[in-house]
């Protein structure tokens, strides 16, 4: 149950009952991987929620991934490590132009090493900040401009961006 801040109304994000409403998708993944004397294992699940049509989450999409991976070496050595992602995006129509601000964030918290005998954590993490926005040329017609920051939260990190310019005709 999600509060609406404009009607204060609780809404859900959909229902497995009802007809045509979508709550979730969910990944669940695993996979194997031989390279050499390397054997690596990978586990996965995600769930990503999708907004319901008739409030404030419309547009809206976001979600979570918990991801373990197991990296055998020879010798009976491993390491092991798992990831946390997570992120939304919510979509804004405006006249001619649509705005959709992103926000993602990730982390690898844990690392198991049995060749130093130590577990590590990890507290810093890697964030996306971006947006796109949507211009209506034509009826069909719609130009593209977005822009993305990529930061870390461990001092010294540089901070990239990324620009992107497109367009798509809408059949």
């Amino acid at each position: 149950m999600v509060l609406d801040p404009f009607t204060n109304k609780f809404y859900k994000f959909g229902e497995v009952a009802a007809r045509g409403s979508i709550m979730k998708v969910q990944t669940i993944s695993l996979g194997y991987m031989k390279m050499f004397t390397t054997n690596i294992v990978t586990f996965g699940v995600s769930d990503v929620f999708l907004g319901q049509k008739d409030n404030f989450w419309k547009g809206f999409v976001g979600g979570y991934a918990v991801t373990g991976m197991a990296v055998f070496l020879a010798d009976n050595q491993y390491l092991g490590t798992a990831a946390l992602t997570v992120f939304g995006t919510k979509p804004f129509a405006f006249k001619r132009i649509t705005v959709s601000p992103m926000i993602a964030y990730s982390m690898t918290p844990l690392t198991v090493d049995n060749i130093t005998k130590k577990i590590n954590f990890n507290e810093h993490g890697n964030y996306v900040l971006g947006s796109n926005f949507d211009f209506n040329i034509t009826q069909r017609f719609k130009a593209n401009i977005g822009g993305t920051v990529i930061g870390s939260t461990m001092p010294g990190m540089p901070i990239s961006w990324a620009m992107t310019i497109g367009s798509r005709f809408q059949f």
